[in-house]
């Protein structure tokens, strides 16, 4: 059994959680440790044929819904030219009573919602402290969820996030 520390899909409902309930510091670490497991399953995963089986067989037992929206979702800056926060975070919930192995099932679509909604509470804390450099590491993770589904996307593994 995976102890929830180490379940990135945990980590990532816990930090969507705490983004509803505007507990942003508290959302970034989650979410930092979830992309941190998330990295690690990636560089551990050679092979194009295990990516595409991994995405395939977990994509089954994997079903996604959006969070309620974010207290900061209206910032006061939207009305600039330019500007948007996204305001809602992605659950994942495993709908198969088998519990995966999180080391090397996680899926492309898993892997770029975790790296989205840590993307999202990077954003909302930059927003909350007007600090440049959390928007950078907003944009990193945006950024690398973009970059996982594209890559899945070479190999054939459908996507369920992009239809």
């Amino acid at each position: 059994m995976i102890s929830k520390l180490s379940d990135p899909i945990e980590l990532n409902n816990v930090g969507v959680r705490n983004l509803e309930s505007n507990d942003i510091t508290s959302a970034c670490e989650q979410l930092t440790r979830a992309v941190k497991l998330v990295l690690r399953t990636q560089n551990t995963t050679s092979s194009r044929k295990s990516l595409k089986l991994r995405g395939m067989q977990s994509n089954k037992c994997i079903s996604f819904r959006w969070s309620k929206d974010t207290p900061l979702s209206k910032s006061k800056d939207e009305t600039q030219t330019g500007t948007y926060t996204f305001s809602r975070g992605m659950l994942v919930y495993e709908t198969s009573k088998t519990k995966y192995d999180a080391r090397c099932t996680l899926s492309s679509d898993v892997m770029a919602v975790i790296c989205y909604n840590a993307g999202l509470a990077f954003h909302h804390a930059a927003t909350r402290r007007n600090e440049s450099l959390l928007l950078k590491k907003a944009l990193t993770m945006y950024q690398l969820s973009q970059t996982i589904l594209r890559r899945a996307n070479r190999r054939d593994a459908k996507s369920r996030l992009c239809h």
